[in-house]
């Protein structure tokens, strides 16, 4: 829309240039009248584009906060139903309808219980392992001084639990008998390997991640631990990939450049199964400039062509006809 209001606007400028060389005819205005009108439509044209920009930005940045996306299908954002729909349904009750594989209803307990989108706890456990209760993921290793060390892999259960995420998990529920005075099950390498105790414990730590680290951070620290959540709740997800603090950690590799993209690609796939909106995806908050358009001086010249902002070019040549007309 912007790119045709340009293309649009410096045609009707060389038009009413070669109006003026011709001389005007009696019905129409003055060249300079008439280039001064459509700058001034085209000036507000483009505030108005911007300041749609900035609502966008805003919007989807609040999207952001409703970790369940309970909002039906639809356009991201939307909530409210279609005239003459059914009744909207929240996330967990239309994972109930819809969701119907072998560990479904102890994702949906576990998402319950936890209070997080049982759509994103699926799509976690689905990116991790394909909701196959496998015996331990692919390891890589790297030779370095010490010798052979595991830098990537490892990870064990329907969850992908390593050696860090389990002692992470017994630290919560350390924290959780301290304050209730009970004693909770230990969560240790074998009980990882059994999907009815590894689902109830992702949840439960991937719930204190989001809490922690916000949505992108929070699934983004599952996999690279918190230092990478870290770093997406300071800098946000893209800024932290650019700056290369989600694929490597010392000597060992993550996947956090890709990690979060991929448990929200899936988790998106089956809330439009359920007919629910996707999730918004993270939100670059430095997009990268684009080559500002070549706009006209007041000859319009070849020559006089010169590379600035659109708004600031129009600004300037709208004060010179201003100037022009006195």
């Amino acid at each position: 829309m912007r790119e045709l209001a340009k293309q649009g606007g410096l045609a009707l400028l060389l038009l009413t240039s070669s109006a003026r060389a011709e001389g005007p005819a009696p019905w129409m205005l003055s060249p300079s009248r008439a280039r001064l009108l459509l700058l001034d439509a085209v000036l507000s044209l483009e505030r108005t584009i911007q300041a749609a920009d900035r609502a966008l930005r805003r919007l989807t940045l609040a999207e952001q906060l409703n970790p369940l996306g309970d909002s039906p299908a639809g356009p991201p954002g939307s909530t409210l139903a279609p005239p003459g729909s059914a009744p909207r349904r929240t996330g967990p009750e239309a994972f109930r309808e819809t969701q119907h594989g072998p560990f479904d209803d102890l994702i949906l307990a576990a998402a319950l219980r936890f209070e997080i989108d049982p759509f994103l706890l699926k799509g976690l456990i689905a990116n991790e392992s394909k909701l196959e209760p496998v015996g331990s993921g692919k390891r890589q290793y790297a030779q370095h001084a010490e010798g052979r060390v595991l830098v990537a892999g490892g990870a064990i259960g329907i969850a992908q639990f390593t050696g860090g995420g389990i002692r992470a998990v017994n630290s919560l529920r350390g924290i959780r008998a301290r304050r209730s005075r009970t004693v909770p099950l230990r969560f240790d390498g074998e009980q990882a390997r059994v999907p009815c105790q590894a689902i109830p414990a992702a949840a439960e730590f991937l719930s204190f991640l989001v809490r922690r680290y916000g949505r992108d951070g929070g699934i983004t620290a599952y996999n690279t631990g918190l230092g990478g959540g870290y770093a997406v709740r300071r800098m946000g997800f893209w800024k932290a990939r650019r700056a290369g603090m989600l694929d490597r950690r010392g000597i060992y590799l993550l996947q956090g450049h890709r990690f979060l993209l991929n448990v929200l690609r899936r988790t998106n796939q089956y809330r439009v199964r359920a007919g629910l909106s996707p999730l918004p995806l993270p939100v670059d908050t430095e997009l990268p400039r684009s080559r500002a358009p070549r706009v006209a001086q007041r000859e319009l010249g070849p020559s006089s062509l010169r590379t600035i902002p659109f708004t600031a070019r129009l600004l300037q040549h709208r004060h010179a006809l201003a100037e022009e007309s006195l």
